[in-house]
């Protein structure tokens, strides 16, 4: 069955005013309609990360999820996070931590820096063994299907592949020609928008195009929780240790401010089944103060933690028979810490305190 259709996710857990959605070329869908296959068929699903070349589901030597671009839809997922929430063995908890917003734990082991998640085989997360951010900054609306191979698998990926590799697979422009536009508001002024577009190019040709925005006050927990909550000059009572009471004006008071804004950039170029070359993009940013009670941090500070990862690749496959074949792998990764970055707590006297990270990786595989 084959339907035009444009951006229909179901709305967030919060309630959302959907103001625009078009559809500027139509996005033609041969929708995977799971329940119309055979066992055999559904065993036969075709994967690469177990192994890194493409085998049937049934024959991948690794414990196996496969969420597919239809169950992407349906289920609603706008980014990795909620797909993860959605997964066995995978615990995840919101907005927990200063730098990596939420901490994900995968079959009793925490740490977003445990695993490591790829597009198209390529590495996409931190090449350091940074703990990221995974949230918006991974959006799913350009995912043909995402793979998750449970457990270690540090042969084929490295060291800080210990408790799953995670494989968001995009589709080729010339075989899925389409595009789209989507707009979303919600509430804490939650504001997002994305785009894709995919062709042909000439004869076996395909390029594809995407990117999205993102920006959110979030939660004003301040005037959800005021008894919990009360704003205070931490400053005046951090030098005045013994003062038995500090009177703060209202109007000098700092205000709740926990905003988060990402943003992500996706191309990708193929000849054929021969080559491809691809570059992304994938900026978060997060208030330090979130997660922590007001009595050691200073809200409203504009203390933000942002960080930045830049991929790019170029691949090259050569089939010599039916059973041989090869594939060569250039990849570039870099990762980065925005030297604006900074916290403003107790630890440093309610003082800016900046950090800064980077870190690259360049590989080679055959």
């Amino acid at each position: 069955m084959s339907n035009p259709i444009c951006d229909h996710r179901p709305a967030p857990f919060y309630p959302v005013i959907l103001i625009f959605i078009l559809c500027v070329h139509p996005f033609t869908v041969n929708a995977l309609d799971l329940f119309d296959l055979s066992l055999e068929e559904l065993l036969n699903l075709k994967v690469t990360t177990a192994s890194r070349y493409e085998q049937s589901s049934n024959k991948a030597p690794a414990t196996m999820m496969v969420v597919t671009q239809q169950q992407i839809r349906e289920r609603g997922y706008r980014h990795l996070l909620d797909l993860l929430q959605d997964m066995p063995s995978i615990d995840v908890q919101l907005r927990t931590k200063s730098n990596s917003d939420s901490a994900i734990t995968i079959r009793g082991v925490t740490g977003n820096n445990k695993f490591i998640i790829m597009q198209d085989g390529v590495r996409i997360s931190s090449p350091t063994g940074e703990s990221m951010a995974i949230h918006d900054n991974f959006p799913l609306f350009q995912v043909k299907q995402v793979e998750i191979v449970y457990g270690p698998a540090s042969s084929l990926y490295g060291a800080d592949a210990f408790t799953a590799v995670i494989n968001l697979i995009t589709y080729n422009g010339h075989k899925k020609p389409g595009s789209e536009v989507a707009v979303r508001v919600g509430e804490d002024n939650e504001r997002y928008a994305h785009f894709q577009w995919r062709n042909s190019l000439g004869e076996n040709i395909g390029l594809s195009i995407g990117g999205h925005l993102q920006s959110s006050d979030n939660q004003d927990l301040s005037a959800e929780y005021p008894e919990r909550y009360q704003l205070e000059d931490l400053t005046l009572a951090f030098l005045n240790p013994f003062a038995s009471e500090i009177i703060v004006p209202a109007e000098q008071r700092p205000a709740y401010d926990n905003p988060s804004q990402s943003h992500s950039i996706n191309l990708r170029f193929d000849v054929a089944e021969q080559f491809t070359a691809g570059f992304t993009r994938s900026n978060f940013v997060q208030a330090t103060s979130q997660a922590v009670l007001p009595d050691t941090v200073n809200y409203g500070q504009n203390a933000n933690w942002e960080t930045t990862v830049n991929s790019f690749y170029l691949k090259y496959h050569m089939e010599f028979n039916d059973t041989l074949s090869s594939s060569i792998q250039v990849s570039w990764l870099d990762y980065e810490v925005d030297e604006s970055s900074k916290y403003n707590n107790v630890f440093s006297a309610y003082e800016n305190a900046y950090k800064y990270a980077r870190g690259s990786e360049t590989e080679l595989t055959q």
